[in-house]
């Protein structure tokens, strides 16, 4: 029960900053809209620049594969 009233507590928190700043709401707006964009440019990015770039493959394919099963568990979770 704890648990869910911190959780209650945050989310309120959250939900008062959004109304209150016109910078805030952009902020939250460009990060729903583009986190995921600039994750998978980060991935590129590490696979680029690491010394050995199969190892850096592999464990950018295990991030988007995590990444993927994580939507599908939560669209699963929500029906």
């Amino acid at each position: 029960m704890e648990t869910f009233q911190l959780n209650i507590s945050i989310v309120s928190w959250l939900n008062h900053w959004a109304n209150s700043s016109l910078y805030a709401s952009n902020l939250v707006i460009f990060f729903a809209v583009y986190l995921g964009w600039l994750m998978v440019a980060g991935l590129l990015l590490y696979i680029y620049e690491a010394r050995n770039r199969w190892r850096a493959f592999r464990v950018a394919l295990l991030a988007l594969a995590s990444g993927l099963l994580a939507l599908l568990a939560t669209d699963l979770i929500k029906s």
